[in-house]
């Protein structure tokens, strides 16, 4: 990973697109489970018949058996899992790479009124790409296709980059003026300050989501 703070700042985030790790209080899974609660998975005319899910995803119908949805395994994205995706953030710019065919590809993601991209994570239970305008001073997420664009996160001093917790559906970010590491719910509420002591500037930020 490549990475600088400046407004050349280049990131690059790889899709870790966690499956079975589903926390019964995430919003996705319940809203899953209630469409799929009832549903025979090995019916006639069910949509996972033909396991569409590729590279070990798990497939689930809803929708009345009309539709599915695959869990992918970590590291692929995509309606039937197909995509190996990097997503980068640069200046004003985010888009994704698919590692799925040798030529690389790179996508456009369509976001608007960014100006100093820094840092980038990516939420495979909503599908939300979050990330941080060092200018702005905010924290954004959208979809990959621009769509449902929103700030969650504004008046920070001095952020620096951000990390999600995918099964508590946390978000966290360090800000370098006040020496501190704050987190919200991924939607932006409950904002608070978990550690404003004995840090000096901190920088980039990871969780460790095995060790709690």
């Amino acid at each position: 990973m490549f990475k600088r703070h400046r407004r050349d700042t280049i990131q690059v985030y790889k899709i870790m697109n966690g499956i079975d790790r589903f926390d019964p209080r995430a919003f996705f899974n319940r809203a899953l489970n209630k469409r799929t609660r009832g549903l025979d998975p090995v019916g006639t005319n069910n949509p996972c018949s033909s396991s569409p899910c590729q590279h070990g995803g798990t497939c689930k119908v809803y929708n009345d058996n009309d539709d599915f949805i695959c869990q992918c395994q970590s590291g692929w994205f995509g309606k039937s899992c197909q995509y190996d995706l990097l997503i980068i953030a640069r200046q004003r710019q985010l888009y994704y790479m698919n590692l799925s065919t040798p030529d690389h590809p790179t996508t456009n993601i369509p976001v608007i009124d960014v100006v100093n991209a820094v840092s980038v994570d990516y939420d495979p239970e909503e599908h939300h790409v979050y990330w941080l305008d060092g200018d702005k001073r905010t924290i954004s997420r959208a979809k990959l296709d621009g769509t449902d664009q929103t700030d969650i996160i504004t008046n920070l001093t001095r952020p620096y980059s951000i990390a999600l917790d995918v099964e508590d559906r946390m978000l966290y970010w360090t800000d370098s003026n006040n020496g501190s590491i704050g987190r919200c719910y991924l939607n932006g509420t409950g904002r608070e300050v978990v550690i404003d002591s004995n840090l000096q500037e901190p920088k980039a930020i990871a969780l460790d989501t095995k060790q709690r």
